[in-house]
């Protein structure tokens, strides 16, 4: 998205997709669904990562791809709807929750308003999306950063993943006896994964060792069981397992997990906790010094913590120091509808955190590295989940 910035005109067909052919029918059925005319609308607020903000107001996001990585502006100005081409709310005026850093926007803002941090604690706010953007509270210090993340959770990029909806499976569980458990949404027939189910897969597959810690199959025993599906990937031999079988599909063809699918998730994950430990590294602190770990965003809401701790992407913790928000940013925008100074709020959230870039750490490279193991290459990292292997 950023790289099409460098021309007007793919810069308006950015715009286009976003209002035009996204908001603009949401917005429609909205008004069907509430049996409301959207030109009652007075108010629209926006809450989202730094690029999709500049994005949907027709704003250049060019300057974030490169150092120092800076938006053309963290504060936006208001506009009335029809001006950013929300035409069919004539008399609705739209505010866009204030950006913190380049790859840290609004939606943090909106996530640090709703999990509210305690300035007595050790707390941690994270928001795993294409990017997982991170925020320590050092005791009332914020700290803010964002990884490199990609979009594999939100299942892009792997061969049948999709976003959640009716028919994804949303839940697997493989057994000792390489039998493999499916949920779906819905109960319909599989028509894809959703990337909390590939974190369970990952998860399962390792700990009954249809899976090595690098992320490999065990081709004898996917072989015995019936799964095993080798297939050319511009090239190359991959390796892959059927999860559910042509017969039972709702696509016409088997739901299949390859190796790659794998990696995609294994570098993920490996971003976002090294993300994690470098933050907390810098500011003197161990994992069990963090009082409260925040969880926000909508493939959080989804996540089984223990799967996730299994595969390594979040710290091993005490579950009860977990704290799930789900879907921060949507609900800081809900409340900056209202009164109470909640927008005035929000603007004062966003100028509190301190940016930390990443890629300027020499531990977060080698957190990295050692994270794209399941759970990691460091066993010391994750003592309970080796123990319970």
């Amino acid at each position: 998205r950023i790289a099409l910035c460098c021309e007007d005109e793919k810069l308006k067909k950015l715009q286009h997709l976003i209002i035009k052919d996204t908001l603009v029918p949401m917005f429609g059925k909205l008004a069907v669904q509430s049996s409301r005319s959207l030109e009652q609308v007075t108010e629209i607020v926006l809450s989202g990562n730094t690029v999709m903000s500049h994005l949907a107001l027709g704003l250049s996001a060019l300057s974030i791809g490169t150092i120092p990585f800076e938006p053309l502006t963290k504060v936006f100005s208001e506009h009335a709807a029809p001006e950013t081409g929300l035409t069919n709310c004539p008399n609705a005026r739209v505010r866009t929750v204030p950006a913190i850093a380049g790859y840290v926007g609004g939606d943090l803002v909106s996530d640090l308003y709703i999990a509210e941090p305690d300035p007595t604690k050790l707390e941690l706010i994270v928001d795993i999306g294409t990017n997982g953007e991170i925020i320590l509270n050092d005791h009332g210090k914020l700290t803010a950063t964002a990884t490199a993340a990609g979009p594999a959770f939100e299942g892009a990029g792997l061969l049948h993943g999709c976003r959640a909806d009716i028919g994804v499976i949303e839940k697997i569980i493989c057994r000792p006896d390489d039998s493999i458990d499916v949920e779906t949404i819905g109960g319909k027939p599989a028509a894809g994964l959703c990337g909390s189910a590939a974190v369970d897969f990952i998860a399962s597959a390792w700990r009954t060792g249809l899976l090595n810690d690098m992320g490999r199959f065990d081709l004898d025993r996917l072989r015995a069981a019936g799964r095993l599906v080798q297939m050319d990937c511009h090239g190359m031999n991959i390796n892959a397992c059927i999860i559910v079988p042509r017969e039972q599909s709702g696509l016409n063809e088997a739901i299949l997990i390859t190796e790659f699918d794998i990696s995609q998730i294994l570098k993920a994950k490996a971003a976002v906790y090294a993300g994690i430990r470098t933050l907390l590294e810098r500011g003197g602190h161990k994992i069990d010094a963090v009082d409260r770990l925040v969880l926000a965003g909508g493939f959080a809401a989804h996540l089984r913590i223990p799967n996730a701790i299994t595969i390594g992407l979040l710290p091993e913790m005490p579950l009860e120091k977990y704290d799930v928000v789900g879907n921060g940013s949507l609900a800081g925008a809900y409340a900056a509808l209202g009164g109470g100074g909640v927008w005035q709020e929000l603007h004062r959230i966003a100028k509190l955190p301190d940016s930390c870039h990443l890629a300027e750490t020499s531990e977060f490279e080698n957190r990295f590295i050692d994270a794209l193991a399941i759970p990691n290459l460091d066993p010391d990292e994750f003592p309970e989940t080796m123990e319970k292997l």
